[in-house]
C-alpha cells in the first residue's frame, strides 16, 4: 500500500496546491479541485461563525461582513496562487448581442424560477416563513443602503466567487458542462434554504452559461444586481409593485398565471440560448 496514494486517490492530493508556499507558484496557476473545495469550506465557516457572530450584535453589519468575505476569499486565493484573474474570472467586455441574449435567458429563467418558488413555498412553509422573517428585519434599513449592501455587493462578490473562481477553476479541470452544473448546485446550497435551493441553482446555471457563451462575467453581475434589487424592492415597496406587477404580489398563483410564467419562461429561454449560440464570444 505504500506509495499508492496516486492510485487510490488519483491526483486528489495534488489538487490541494494552496498549501504550498506562494513563492512556489508560477504565474497563471489554476486552482485545483481541492483548492476549490477548501475555498468553499473556508467561506462557509467564515459566514456561519464570523458572519453570524456579527449579525447577532448588529444585524445589517453582519450582512456587510458576509459580503466582504464572499469577495475576499476568491481574491485571496487567486492572489496567493498567482492565478490569471482576467482569464479565471472571465473579465472581458461583453458584446451587445451577448447582452441582449443574456437578458432573454435571464427573463426566461426568472419566470420559471417564480413558478417553481410558488410550488416550493407550499411544500416547505416553515422554510419560507423563516426566510421572510429574516428579510423583514433587514428591510428596516434605508432603501439605498439595502440596494447597495443586499443587491450590489452580492452581485459582485457572489459572481466573482461562483462564476469566477468556482466555474473558472472547474471549467479547466472538469469541462464546461460539469463546471456549470457543480457551480450552480453549490451556489444554490450556499443560500441555505429549502425554498431557494433549486431556484437559486437555476439562476446560477443561467449566469454560468452566459459566462461560457459570452466569455464575460459582467453580464451576470449586472443581471444578478437587477434580480436582487427587483426582489428586495418588491418586499420594501409592496404597494408600488402591486400597482406595476400585481401578479408578483399574489400569495397564490392562479392556473392562468402559472401557464403564463411557463410559456414566457420557455420562449424567453429558447430565444436567449439561440442568440447566445449565435453571438457568443464575438
Amino acid at each position: 500500500m505504500y506509495d499508492s496514494e496516486d492510485v487510490l486517490f488519483h491526483d486528489g492530493f495534488k489538487n490541494f496546491q494552496i498549501f504550498k508556499k506562494r513563492s512556489e507558484f508560477v504565474k497563471g496557476t489554476v486552482p485545483g479541485i481541492g483548492d476549490l473545495i477548501m475555498s468553499v469550506v473556508v467561506l462557509l465557516l467564515l459566514v456561519l461563525y464570523v458572519g453570524t457572530a456579527v449579525q447577532v450584535r448588529a444585524t445589517f453589519a453582519g450582512v456587510v461582513v458576509q459580503q466582504i468575505m464572499i469577495l475576499g476569499v476568491p481574491l485571496f486565493v487567486t492572489w496567493y496562487m498567482k492565478s490569471d484573474c482576467k482569464t479565471l474570472f472571465s473579465l472581458k467586455k461583453p458584446g451587445k448581442g451577448s447582452i441582449l441574449a443574456g437578458i432573454c435567458l435571464y427573463v426566461g429563467t426568472f419566470c420559471l424560477e417564480m413558478l417553481l418558488t410558488g410550488f416550493l413555498v407550499k411544500l416547505f412553509p416553515v422554510s419560507a416563513e423563516t426566510m421572510n422573517e429574516s428579510y423583514e428585519i433587514l428591510m428596516a434599513q434605508p432603501t439605498i443602503l439595502i440596494v447597495l449592501v443586499m443587491a450590489l455587493m452580492p452581485a459582485v462578490g457572489e459572481e466573482i466567487f461562483f462564476r469566477g473562481l468556482m466555474y473558472g477553476g472547474l471549467r479547466e479541470k472538469c469541462g464546461v458542462k460539469w463546471a456549470i452544473l457543480i457551480s450552480a448546485v453549490i451556489f444554490g446550497a450556499f443560500h441555505m434554504s429549502l425554498v431557494k435551493l433549486i431556484p437559486t441553482a437555476m439562476l446560477g446555471a443561467c449566469f454560468a452559461y452566459i459566462v461560457y457563451k459570452s466569455g464575460s462575467i459582467y453580464i451576470g453581475m449586472a443581471l444578478h444586481f437587477l434580480n436582487n434589487a427587483f426582489l428586495l424592492l418588491q418586499v420594501k415597496e409592496p404597494d408600488t409593485f402591486g400597482k406595476i406587477l400585481p401578479v408578483l404580489m399574489k400569495e397564490e398563483f392562479a392556473l392562468t398565471d402559472m401557464l403564463g410564467f411557463l410559456l414566457v419562461g420557455i420562449v424567453a429561454m429558447v430565444i436567449g440560448i439561440i442568440l447566445l449560440k449565435k453571438t457568443g464570444n464575438k
